[in-house]
């Protein structure tokens, strides 16, 4: 476990938290694209994690979910490594191999994600998942907080030194190609565990009396409300820092701050999850924490300002620092040992089909409309998907279903 959460810093302070995610829609947008390009390549990618959901799955139940999980993030590494290279290929190339190649990078992404979640609840007991999972949140935004800081301030500090504008797209690209290298020793570390909890998966599927079926009926509804949960994180991730750039002129050094701000504040909010899921269950903490991340966005919504955006922000980010562990254990525990990858790889699918739809649509939106009547609708149905998972997840005596009841919608 030490060894994972060390592999989980060095991907979030480089690829997943923090440098790349502040720089990626910058870098686009400093090599001359336009936010519907930027919306395009973002949901291209989540339509690639979305599409490779299920198959991650499969891949990690027949390969074991750590060995799967290495390859996720060697591939990620290698393909996030090549993208700002895409730049010194002939210019008429430059749109759809930005597109390929950014699809591959979320391949190995899609497989990273996958199998980690079931990787962590089989090398874990039951009374240690939600701490474990909360930690995890908080080693990857307090490495996030510093991948932002270094993210944001690199390619100012930089310009000079190459004898270029800030505003020149070389300094981004040096930057991203450090990101991509930082995160190499990430998946070393993941060849160090010993753990192979796909042992227990094997042990649970030859305990099997009968050819029992996949709970379809229960994935099925637990994605299309993670679907709709997952719609205003989805806005965020790919258009906030676009907002901040483009709409309310913040310099790429603040940006870099802001986003730290955000990571820091959440890993605090992070770690007094595992006691709300004691008192209140981990469905309950879900579903409260997911009505926190749609209230968050109304500041955003309505007021044009930093201050306003960053406390939106960072209340979108705390919430959903604990909306995540709770549900990641929540869908490991309520399917038996055998179906929790295919869980996993269902729900990733799930969550990648809403933020690939809102980065496809969002960009025609800002352009259209502007930012507001985008981040509102994505409020609204983050509430529709909290309302129906509460609804069918409560059980007639007004609990939550637990692992093995079969909730009574």
């Amino acid at each position: 476990m030490r060894l994972f959460l060390a592999s989980t810093s060095l991907f979030g302070f480089a690829l997943t938290m923090g440098i790349y995610p502040v720089l990626f829609n910058l870098y686009l947008l400093r090599l001359g694209y336009d936010t519907e390009f930027v919306g395009l390549i973002n949901s291209a990618g989540l339509f690639t994690t979305a599409l490779f959901g299920l198959p991650a799955g499969a891949l990690a139940t027949r390969w074991g979910v750590r060995r799967a999980m290495f390859a996720g993030m060697a591939v990620g590494a290698l393909f996030y490594g090549l993208f700002p290279l895409v730049e010194f290929l002939p210019q008429a190339v430059h749109p759809p191999m930005l597109v390929l190649v950014w699809v591959l990078c979320e391949v190995g992404m899609a497989t990273y994600f996958v199998a980690q979640v079931p990787f962590v609840v089989g090398i874990t007991a039951p009374e240690e998942r939600a701490p474990v999972f909360a930690v995890q949140v908080v080693v990857s935004q307090v490495a996030g907080f510093g991948g932002s800081l270094l993210g944001g301030a690199l390619p100012e500090l930089l310009a000079p030194v190459m004898s270029v504008a800030w505003e020149d797209p070389a300094p981004y690209r040096v930057t991203l190609l450090l990101a991509a290298g930082l995160s190499l020793p990430a998946a070393w570390l993941i060849l160090r565990t010993k753990a192979e909890p796909e042992a227990q998966l094997r042990a649970a599927r030859a305990e099997r009396r009968g050819p029992e079926r996949a709970p379809w009926a229960l994935i099925v509804i637990f994605s299309l409300a993670l679907l709709l949960e997952t719609s205003t994180v989805g806005v965020c991730k790919t258009f906030y820092n676009v907002y901040l750039d483009k709409e309310l002129g913040v310099s790429t050094a603040s940006i870099g701050l802001l986003f730290g701000v955000v990571q820091l504040l959440s890993a605090a909010a992070a770690m007094i999850m595992p006691r709300l899921a004691r008192r209140w269950g981990n469905a309950r903490v879900f579903a409260g924490s997911s009505l926190g991340v749609a209230l968050s966005m109304l500041p955003l919504a309505l007021v044009p300002h930093w201050l306003a955006a960053l406390a939106g922000r960072v209340g979108i980010s705390a919430f959903a620092s604990i909306s995540s562990p709770a549900i990641n254990v929540y869908q490991m525990e309520i399917v038996e040992p055998r179906w929790r990858a295919t869980m996993s790889g269902t729900l990733s699918t799930s969550r990648r089909l809403s933020w690939m739809a809102l980065a496809a649509a969002g960009g025609y939106v800002i352009s259209a409309a502007g930012y507001k009547p985008l981040f509102l609708a994505a409020a609204a149905l983050t509430l529709a998907g909290t309302a129906l998972f509460w609804l069918y997840f409560r059980t007639p005596r007004g609990e939550f279903a637990e692992a093995g009841e079969t909730a009574e919608g």
